[in-house]
């Protein structure tokens, strides 16, 4: 009994834990940075942006082609 209170209890904080994140999601894509402000940033710096909000990016293409590519999965 006390495995599957464990566990329930385990459950629950992943549940928490993944509601935490969907908030951390949203958060991140209504403070997304305009086109304008993305492009006063260097491609590392965009490279970076991408990595920490789990943004699917090309390191290899041009810094006008990653901006793109940000700005249509955060709208």
């Amino acid at each position: 009994k006390e495995e599957v209170k464990e566990t329930k209890e385990e459950v629950k904080e992943t549940k928490e834990e993944v509601k935490e994140t969907k908030e951390e999601v949203k958060e991140t894509k209504e403070e997304a940075p305009s086109e304008k402000e993305l492009s006063k940033l260097t491609k590392v710096q965009l490279v970076e942006f991408a990595e920490k909000n789990n943004l699917k990016i090309k390191k290899s293409a041009k810094k006008a082609s990653i901006i793109d590519e940000i700005n249509s999965q955060l709208k």
